[in-house]
């Protein structure tokens, strides 16, 4: 007997591995504080670190997420441009899921699907994945 397995099932399948990997009802964010060029501290409303448990004990394992907005990148700085172009980014910060992803589903297929998936819970739409 064959199986045929197509695209949207394979998405499937990696949308239902990655909600049931997360634990939503346990995920917290915050906008991280940022300086001004006068040295005045800000809570920076361009980006949105998402992480487990709080945010006073937190270290870098913790952070799940950050995802930073095309105004975070400034149109006066040439560098950035690139970054802006390419923002809505979600920087993916869990290391072990990128892994384990990349092993079940190889590198490229799950990419798309987690854009989606992170667009459906957080209502923010993601045009470019980093990877930490």
């Amino acid at each position: 007997m064959n199986y045929i397995i197509n695209e949207s099932k394979v998405n499937k399948i990696i949308y239902k591995y990655i909600d049931n990997y997360y634990n939503f009802n346990k995920i917290n964010f915050t906008h991280p504080y940022e300086y001004d060029e006068d040295g005045y501290e800000y809570e920076d409303e361009n980006i949105i670190d998402y992480y487990y448990g709080d945010y006073q004990g937190i270290d870098d394992s913790d952070f799940i997420f950050s995802y930073y907005s095309p105004e975070y990148y400034s149109s006066d700085i040439p560098s950035e441009n690139i970054y802006k172009e390419n923002a809505p980014i979600l920087e993916i910060r869990d290391d072990v899921l990128i892994n384990k992803l990349n092993s079940y589903f190889g590198y490229y297929m799950w990419k798309p699907v987690i854009k989606q998936w992170f667009t459906d819970n957080f209502e923010l739409p993601v045009k470019t994945l980093s990877l930490e």
